[in-house]
């Protein structure tokens, strides 16, 4: 939650947030003029904590000459369906990425059939080159899935940690 307080009365105090907001692309899922307003800002595929997908409520209250404004955002869920899945993706295609080159390697050091094996015979032959190249192609690209599900980690523990950027800044700018 963050807060602020405006030296302006509650109800210019909330058409100037109602506009700026929607100056900022932001869309107007709800408000009780002039209390509240509730909005949804970024995109499902932002990877700041900025442009992260999320919904963001202002609530307004009297503070003395001016206005409290104070501002609760979390993160839309459709967002974190779609993190959660892209690194289950990648988890899941790493492994078998793997598995196949695993599978290739042991089938060109012990010339026995294997289940990935139909993938480097050429004419009913193995060709021992096109095998390696590929295990060692799969190794890589299992490495690069595991290096992206890092990164995809961090962005979403980044995210979630900084999900009150949005609100901060909007909050700075009023008066």
């Amino acid at each position: 939650m963050i807060e602020k307080v405006a030296n302006t009365e509650i109800g210019s105090t909330f058409a100037l947030l109602r506009s700026m907001l929607t100056g900022k692309g932001c869309v107007v899922i709800s408000e009780e003029a002039p209390v509240s307003v509730v909005v949804k800002q970024g995109s499902i595929w932002g990877i700041s904590p900025q442009h992260a997908k999320k919904t963001v409520k202002y609530v307004l209250s009297p503070a003395g000459s001016g206005t409290r404004v104070s501002a609760y955002s979390k993160i839309a869920s459709d967002w974190k369906y779609l993190s959660a899945g892209g690194c289950v993706l990648a988890i899941v295609m790493s492994l078998l990425c793997f598995w196949i080159s695993v599978d290739l390697e042991g089938f060109v050091t012990m010339h026995q059939l294997s289940w990935w094996g139909w993938l480097v015979t050429v004419n009913g032959y193995v060709d021992v080159q096109l095998a390696q190249v590929f295990a060692n192609l799969l190794k890589f690209v299992a490495v690069f899935l595991l290096v992206v599900i890092i990164a995809e980690a961090a962005v979403v523990v980044y995210a979630y940690y900084r999900v009150d950027q949005f609100a901060e800044e909007s909050l700075a700018s009023l008066a």
